[in-house]
């Protein structure tokens, strides 16, 4: 604040690169600084809701927050949300044609039919979108997705729009992946594409991309429940106790200041931490 109570210049730098969490704190600390948030349209042409927002997000909350960009969102990211319901998306994306990117995945509230009714609606507006992800959102189908290919742009050789496709090998439309991995068991010197599929079909390591055989998997095993391959599995730190990593994802269960590490450096993992305060349970 300057000394007439006003938000300082600075501020106006700063709000455009907050996430939507840190915008809506902002907003409640006075009134001077909400009438800076809600009054600046920037900070939210581009809606990004994280993973602690995305549970509790209903449409009404969708449709005021999108209203503060004024009919000039860009950007909306609403993955896991699902609360969302399929009027409310449509409301959104009829106020605001310009929506070229759009990240549905995870909104178990939504329909095939639904996200087709807001992709045609983008179509006729505006310019349409050029990205849309849709894994997660139950009883897809092969129909639907010729139909969502054809109103979605296509910018570049082999760049589909789409987050997802036909898995070669069971059909479904889910993620489908090829394979990272230049030894790879499963191409021959003339089947390269054989090693393509989602991965239901075909495990891959969660880190690098390429896929891992069973018995590979057996050998890496991770404390988490995602497929690591070997090697990936030897780069990571891993658990003092049994001597299994965590991946990316999961990074943030390692357990650093456990009393079973006794200065120590490393970590445990939460499986080891709660059997040993299981049997502390027990002995006392």
């Amino acid at each position: 604040m300057d000394l007439s109570g006003q938000p300082h210049t600075a501020l106006f730098l700063v709000v455009p690169r907050l996430g939507l969490r840190e915008l809506l704190s902002v907003a409640q600390v006075c009134v001077s600084l909400r009438d800076a948030v809600d009054k600046d349209v920037l900070p939210w042409l581009d809606i990004m809701v994280g993973d602690i927002l995305c549970r509790r997000l209903s449409g009404e909350m969708l449709l005021k927050l999108t209203a503060k960009a004024e009919g000039k969102v860009r950007s909306l990211g609403l993955s896991n949300c699902i609360k969302i319901s399929e009027e409310a998306l449509l409301a959104v994306v009829i106020g605001n044609p310009n929506i070229e990117t759009l990240n549905l995945t995870g909104c178990t509230g939504l329909t095939p039919e639904g996200v087709i009714k807001v992709a045609e609606a983008l179509s006729k507006q505006g310019s349409g979108l050029r990205c849309l992800k849709i894994d997660g959102i139950y009883d897809l189908h092969e129909g639907h997705l010729q139909t969502l290919k054809s109103l979605v742009r296509q910018e570049g050789k082999g760049n589909q729009g789409i987050d997802v496709d036909v898995c070669p090998r069971c059909h479904a439309v889910r993620k489908v992946f090829s394979c990272r991995r230049e030894t790879c068991k499963r191409k021959g010197e003339n089947r390269g594409k054989e090693c393509i599929g989602c991965a239901f079909c075909i495990p891959r390591c969660v880190e690098c991309g390429g896929c891992v055989e069973t018995e590979e998997a057996d050998e890496a095993e991770a404390a988490c429940p995602d497929v690591l391959c070997l090697g990936c599995w030897s780069k990571l730190t891993k658990c003092i106790f049994c001597n299994r990593p965590y991946c990316w994802r999961h990074s943030e269960q390692q357990q650093c200041y456990s009393p079973l590490l006794r200065g120590q450096s490393g970590f445990v993992c939460e499986f080891c931490d709660s059997s040993f305060h299981d049997e502390d349970d027990d002995f006392v």
